[in-house]
């Protein structure tokens, strides 16, 4: 089963995917908003959903997206290493913020 098979979407959604660098590290996102939320054309809020560790993706978190229905941006990333979002032999000296 996947999520999507158990919460199928309530509303029609829209996912822009991506990736961007976080202190140079490559990270992976995808951003979740509807077409018409509920009440105005406008987001009423960003969710930024974090998921477990270590070496857990985005994934079991799914269902959140249909907060988007009611007007927010739900935004999900894999941390780094984790997912979708490349693992790389990190160097104390060249990331010390690890």
């Amino acid at each position: 089963w996947k999520c999507d098979d158990l919460t199928p979407d309530t509303c029609e959604l829209h996912v822009k995917s991506g990736s961007l660098e976080v202190k140079s590290i490559p990270v992976r996102y995808w951003r979740y908003t509807s077409p018409s939320p509920s009440t105005s054309d406008e987001i009423k809020h960003s969710i930024v959903v974090l998921h477990g560790g270590p070496s857990f993706t985005h994934s079991y978190l799914l269902p959140l997206k249909q907060l988007a229905c009611r007007g927010a941006e739900v935004i999900f990333y894999d941390q780094a290493g984790c997912g979708s979002s490349s693992y790389q032999n990190f160097s104390l000296e060249e990331h010390p913020h690890l």
